[in-house]
């Protein structure tokens, strides 16, 4: 048995399943900021020579905690602004049979499942209003642990994309502005590297966002069927 698997089995039977569930994909965002964070410390060098080495690389770890926490864990952000309005309960495009941009997921699959899916779970709520935590709950309670990692794999996925959007977002934020007070004070090279800079972390941030939707709501298709129909999912 793969080491991986034992720790995940292992958090599972003690109850930590939010970990099974967060852990990876935060590890993945907080790795990418400690090596962004490095080779940005390389190349601009110390902060000051009092500061050893050392206390950098302990600076390093720390800030790229504090960045892969906030870019994790502010995420739900993305989701009321981007996620709902598309793919909701009266989202944009719960009921398109064609692929919005030919690169996401139709919603006509996941409208059916969140139907039937309500209609199990909660008979009593035509809207359906509720009835992800009610999905999830019931999830969390069957004993077919193969459904429980088909429907959370992509959740994770989709966290671990999703943690990536606000560091990109601010980081070309930051550039642009950047570039903008180079090109104000006669810099136009610097000025103008920067702008491109910016403009490719903000499309890197668009781009990102197919994986994110699609993602998340393959997760959802593969929750609400498998609550919906537990027999055929066992």
């Amino acid at each position: 048995m793969a080491p991986t698997t034992i720790i995940r089995d292992t958090l599972e039977e003690l109850g930590l399943r939010r970990a099974v569930v967060d852990l990876p994909g935060l590890l993945v965002v907080v790795a990418v900021c400690f090596v962004l964070l490095e080779a940005l410390a390389r190349k601009l060098g110390s902060p000051g020579p009092e500061l050893p080495e050392a206390s950098l690389d302990v600076l390093i770890v720390v800030l790229a905690l504090v960045l892969g926490l906030v870019g994790y864990y502010a995420g739900n952000f993305w989701d009321d602004v981007v996620f709902d309005p598309l793919y909701g309960l009266s989202g944009k495009w719960i009921a398109t049979k064609r692929r919005p941009f030919r690169v996401l997921i139709a919603g006509e699959d996941l409208q059916k499942a969140r139907v039937a899916a309500c209609r199990r779970l909660l008979p009593q709520a035509p809207s359906c209003e509720g009835l992800y935590r009610v999905a999830q709950d019931a999830l969390t309670a069957t004993p077919n642990t193969a459904l429980r990692r088909a429907v959370e794999g992509p959740l994770v996925l989709s966290k671990m994309v999703r943690s990536f959007l606000w560091p990109l977002v601010t980081t070309g934020l930051l550039f642009a502005i950047w570039g903008g007070v180079n090109l104000a004070t006669a810099r136009a090279v610097d000025g103008v590297r920067l702008e491109l800079t910016a403009i490719g972390l903000l499309l890197l941030g668009v781009f990102l966002l197919i994986p994110y939707l699609n993602l998340r709501v393959e997760h959802l298709i593969r929750l609400y069927r498998g609550t919906a129909n537990p027999a055929a999912s066992a």
